[in-house]
């Protein structure tokens, strides 16, 4: 009886989530997600409170001014969209090669959720419930494929700043050169997923922009 009682707090224990494990794995990635949807929330919660030409001028971070970029063809939709993502894109990764970086991470996904919950709440207030269908169906796909995009590149910037600490401080000697370079496929890779992204949100604009006419 008492080693069925014993096998049993065994397996138990065994059964219960290695927690430590998770976080040293995934803790980046969760960090920063929070921190987005953190963003979100307060870009929603604001964008009530700006006004229209301030939102025009973000229009170059966010999507804040739909009309427009659809007036601009194709290829002017395309590039407006792709080009506030490469410069999220290009920003953490280039915080990721200095070693004060780290500190701007958190900021870049904050930001962007930022910038996302202001999309939405924009959309929201100028054409009520077709603005928020036009945003689930159309920008929400290519929003969540650039999301993820970004989060990684974080987490790869943050390990990078990792390896870059640890030459540094002389714990680290060889392997940084197949690390940088990994660090670099990574990116393309990234960059790549944006450029998926802002491909999906141009062909989703022209497909459904009645929607908000």
């Amino acid at each position: 009886m008492r080693g069925l009682i014993l096998t049993f707090k065994r397996r138990r224990f065994h059964g219960l989530p290695d927690i430590r494990g998770i976080l040293r794995r995934y803790g980046a990635a969760i960090f920063f997600s929070l921190t987005l949807a953190g963003g979100l929330l307060t870009g929603s919660l604001l964008s009530g409170l700006i006004d229209s030409e301030t939102l025009k001028r973000l229009d170059i971070l966010f999507t804040t001014n739909m009309p427009d970029r659809l007036r601009g063809g194709v290829a002017g939709a395309f590039c407006a969209s792709f080009c506030s993502d490469f410069l999220f894109l290009l920003t953490a990764f280039l915080l990721g090669l200095c070693v004060w970086g780290v500190a701007g991470l958190p900021l870049i996904s904050f930001f962007r959720g930022f910038g996302i919950g202001l999309s939405a709440g924009y959309l929201f207030t100028s054409y009520g419930m077709k603005g928020v269908m036009f945003y689930l169906i159309v920008l929400l796909p290519g929003v969540c494929v650039f999301c993820a995009a970004l989060v990684y590149e974080l987490c790869a910037s943050f390990d990078m700043y990792r390896r870059m600490t640890r030459l540094i401080l002389g714990r680290e000697t060889r392997g940084f050169k197949r690390a940088l370079a990994v660090y670099l496929r990574k990116s393309a890779v990234y960059l790549l997923a944006a450029l998926i992204a802002s491909g999906l949100d141009v062909l989703l604009w022209f497909a459904f922009s009645g929607m908000i006419k």
